[in-house]
């Protein structure tokens, strides 16, 4: 074989040998972030219940749940399959029912909910998926109907109903969540 064949196989070599390199450290982040796949549920009735994505399994991102009218029932995120950020439930027909935030799938901070004329019905804070603090209900007048007090989730304390006129209906006071006496 001569020089100059010697040489040409060379070039060829090198070539294809940066050829493939090329297409491999393109490939790379494809292989390093996983497989991305869309989770979607169906109702037996064929209409779509919920989608989410996934990545190697496990939902990231936005997951939406649906009717079966296919009006957005749910928003939510997550991260490694577990709720992160604010999450909001829908009436069906569109206004906003209730918004929670989530911390590793934890409610934590305040929960609100809503009547359909977008009316805030109820108000309490969540650390760790238990109440804490004061809890609110309220008229859709926007008049408070409710207000009692809870540790880790466990009423404690007074708790308050009022009329639709704002007059108190009764007192309750609560030990570990038990009922001890009433007004």
């Amino acid at each position: 074989m001569g020089l100059i064949q010697t040489h040409l196989i060379y070039i060829f070599k090198t070539t294809i040998m940066k050829k493939l390199l090329f297409v491999i450290i393109l490939s790379l982040p494809f292989f390093m972030l996983g497989q991305t796949t869309e989770d979607v549920q169906y109702y037996e009735s064929g209409e779509v219940k919920s989608k989410v994505k996934l990545l190697d399994g496990k939902g990231q991102g936005e997951e939406i749940q649906y009717y079966k009218s296919g009006k957005v029932l749910y928003i939510s995120n997550s991260l490694d399959n577990k709720r992160q950020g604010e999450a909001i439930e829908y009436y069906e027909s569109g206004e906003v029912k209730a918004k929670d935030n989530y911390v590793d799938d934890k409610l934590q901070g305040e929960a609100i909910e809503y009547y359909k004329s977008g009316k805030v019905s109820y108000k309490s804070n969540y650390v760790d998926d238990k109440r804490q603090g004061e809890a609110i209900e309220y008229y859709e007048s926007g008049a408070v109907q409710y207000k009692g007090n809870y540790v880790d989730g466990i009423q404690q304390g007074e708790a308050i109903s009022y009329t639709v006129k704002g007059g108190i209906e009764k007192i309750e006071n609560y030990k570990d969540g038990v009922l001890i006496n009433n007004k």
